[in-house]
């Protein structure tokens, strides 16, 4: 009989407040030893099972396994930092991203609730357990994305009947692609964020890329790894951000684009900075000399984030949802907000949309259909097309292998029915073959151009 390893959280303050963004709290937290976890591609079903508080005094437990983001390479240099993924116990739709090094301990809950994140920072044996990512997010009261996707079609358009367009066809999950990531830490990201040192701050991209993986694996069967130098890349105090017009040290004074967000002045220097100092990557780099194929900059200073859409560069606050709604303007997606341009769609509020036109009760935190059917459409058609050459070869990805996933087919009610206004009603969701852990997502089409 294999033993359980469960671990128990003393909750240092206990009172009951209804949800809030603002809900936070702090607790003991003792890491288990999780050498025994297999490894997240192995197949297995884990018997390590870890419990996480959330900000209501309540634990959810997770299967653990091993989730690495370092190569090897990269962790030789910095043994200290492991990551780990689990998928619960309770409702396997939910996920957990845990990071541990010398510096820090670092997790996120994906979970129904809303995304909890979990840090012992600056806080010694003490861990913040909150709905919040940091008192980073709480400086602004909503982040500006500086894209604007927009057309008639893509606001207009019906849902496709399967994913990209009716034609072709394209299947997903049926393989799992690897990107390489390269992130830019701005000195004042690496202070903001983490303990201001080199291996601090690669602890936090770590972590933010094994969070990003919970998402981006289960949406879009897309994945992300780091570089093996990006060290390289965290400036700290001794070894300050690379300034001039090429660099990355604008400010509200000095960046004469836009309305002066040096975001605007500093996307277009990432990935001449990258190729100049990690080599050939992103846009027009061919498969056979590619290094990298995302890049990104990381500064507190931004207002939100800004990216190409579709391709692989964005610049962010580093912060989890804005590098989650940049990436999801790099896959080609606008937004999900009518009022925005964006596709008429919602599920009270998505990764895509404005967190403070999210629908009360709505979460927020996951892409809709049309994000993830433009994200395939513009895999394939890009890829395929000849008239572009190496400019997308980078959607090929590091490293493509098949998942052995066996992709179910939806048994969808017949149409050409309604439902009355103010009339409860039950949505049951059922496919063939069937699984009890498959989760269904129900959308709408967003019938107002004034939310």
């Amino acid at each position: 009989m294999i033993r359980k390893n469960i671990i128990s959280f003393i909750l240092l303050i206990n009172f009951v407040i209804p949800h809030s963004n603002n809900h936070t709290v702090y607790t003991s937290f003792d890491i288990m030893d999780l050498s025994g976890c297999p490894s997240l591609k192995s197949g297995i079903i884990s018997n390590v099972v870890m419990s996480f508080p959330t900000p209501h005094g309540k634990t959810k437990s997770f299967h653990m396994y091993k989730s690495s983001v370092i190569p090897r390479e990269l962790s030789d240099k910095f043994s200290s930092i492991l990551t780990y993924t689990g998928v619960g116990v309770e409702f396997p739709s939910e996920r957990v991203s845990l990071t541990v090094s010398e510096s820090f301990v670092k997790a996120m809950i994906l979970s129904s609730e809303g995304n909890v994140f979990i840090s012992n920072l600056n806080q010694s044996d003490q861990f913040r357990v909150s709905f919040n990512e940091s008192d980073l997010a709480l400086e602004n009261n909503e982040f500006n994305c500086g894209n604007t996707i927009s057309s008639n079609s893509s606001i207009l358009r019906n849902f496709d009947s399967c994913i990209g367009e009716n034609e072709p066809c394209y299947t997903m999950g049926d393989k799992l692609i690897t990107y390489r990531i390269a992130m830019i830490m701005t000195t004042d990201a690496t202070n903001a964020v983490s303990d201001g040192t080199v291996q601090g701050g690669l602890t936090w991209i770590a972590s933010m890329v094994n969070q990003l993986n919970l998402l981006w694996r289960r949406e879009l069967g897309f994945e992300f790894v780091l570089i093996p130098n990006q060290d390289i890349l965290i400036f700290t105090d001794d070894n300050l951000t690379p300034g001039g017009d090429d660099g990355f040290t604008y400010t509200w004074d000095t960046c004469t684009q836009a309305d002066g967000d040096p975001k605007y002045c500093e996307l277009g220097n990432v990935e001449p900075y990258l190729d100049s100092v990690i080599g050939v990557g992103g846009l027009n780099a061919p498969s056979e000399s590619r290094l990298w194929e995302y890049g990104l900059v990381l500064n507190p200073i931004y207002n939100g984030g800004v990216a190409q859409a579709p391709g692989p560069i964005s610049a962010n606050n580093p912060d989890y949802a804005v590098l989650n709604h940049e990436l999801g303007h790099n896959l080609g997606s606008a937004h999900n907000i009518t009022i925005e341009g964006g596709y008429r769609c919602t599920l009270g509020g998505t990764i895509m949309g404005s967190r403070t036109r999210t629908s009360d009760g709505g979460i927020g935190d996951q892409y809709s259909l049309h994000t993830i059917e433009m994200g395939y459409k513009k895999y394939n058609e890009l890829l395929n097309n000849p008239i572009y050459s190496n400019t997308y070869s980078y959607l090929n990805g590091y490293t493509s292998i098949q998942s052995n996933n066996i992709i179910p087919e939806l048994n969808v009610p017949n149409s050409n029915f309604s439902i009355p206004k103010e009339t409860p009603f039950l949505l049951e969701g059922s496919s063939t073959p069937s699984n009890p852990n498959y989760l269904f997502s129900w959308e709408q089409n967003d019938p107002t151009s004034s939310i």
